[in-house]
């Protein structure tokens, strides 16, 4: 870090050292979620779907139905 303060590394070597902390960053603090697709789930639950199915159920088992309902699948708006 000190190399790109005093600017005695190159932009290439800059670019890389920005680029290790923010992995690091987002490994240790934000941290990453793994959807796993099974061959049970129907083919047009894609792993965005599950995430917003997750969220949902999580605010209604937390009683926040309010919040919930953006959660909701297309067609249960209907209803």
């Amino acid at each position: 870090m000190l190399g790109i303060v005093c600017g005695t590394l190159s932009v290439d070597q800059a670019f890389a050292d920005f680029d290790n902390i923010l992995h690091y960053a987002l490994e240790q603090i934000v941290g990453y979620s793994t959807v796993t697709i099974r061959e049970r789930d129907p083919p047009y639950i894609t792993p965005y779907i599950k995430v917003l199915l997750r969220k949902r159920n999580k605010l209604l088992r937390r009683g926040k139905v309010y919040l919930a309902r953006d959660y909701l699948l297309p067609n249960r708006l209907a209803k």
